[in-house]
């Protein structure tokens, strides 16, 4: 069962929410809550309906990892719209960022995070194909920029999109040996 949970000014709001084979708990108002529903809604019918079996299991076992979805303005650092820490196991932080970025990207942080969680690695490496940007990368591609690069390519394959072209190369250069 997964959580979302949030704490905007003195509004407190706990509800279920079942999505796919999952259940979401959210503690967030209910417009962000619908938002965020409605967007793994579609990701998991895509998953269900056309998704290779091998690659359904994964994206299933991903999202399975998180339990709390937590919802605050400040959860997470500059520059992230979705992150997840080591003292907060199955625990995954949004801000109001991650409703500003496309729903793929959305999709995406969450499978990335979602990776940090089941595999309780929440480490990157060095950039090596761009350090002077001073972002985290990721050596290979079964990681949680991979996961997001896999995902990417594997739903928007046959697709002419300059946005996600765009996006699925920001983050094959977060990925050092691909």
């Amino acid at each position: 069962m997964l959580s979302i949970l949030t704490s905007c000014a003195q509004v407190e709001t706990k509800s279920k929410v079942s999505i796919q084979s999952s259940e979401f708990s959210f503690l967030v108002d209910a417009e962000k809550a619908q938002a965020l529903k409605s967007i793994i809604d579609k990701e998991m019918i895509y998953i269900e309906g056309i998704a290779e079996e091998d690659f359904k299991a994964e994206i299933k076992s991903l999202v399975a990892a998180i339990l709390v979805v937590d919802y605050k303005k400040n959860n997470c650092s500059i520059g992230q719209i979705a992150c997840s820490t080591q003292s907060h196991i199955n625990t995954l932080f949004i801000n109001d960022y991650f409703f500003m970025v496309p729903s793929s990207e959305q999709f995406t942080s969450f499978l990335h995070e979602a990776w940090h969680l089941k595999s309780t690695n929440f480490e990157h490496t060095k950039c090596l194909k761009q350090p002077e940007w001073g972002y985290e990368c990721d050596d290979d591609i079964n990681s949680p920029y991979g996961i997001e690069y896999k995902y990417l390519l594997h739903k928007y394959m046959h697709t002419k999109d300059d946005n996600i072209a765009q996006l699925l190369l920001k983050i094959r250069s977060r990925l050092n040996n691909f």
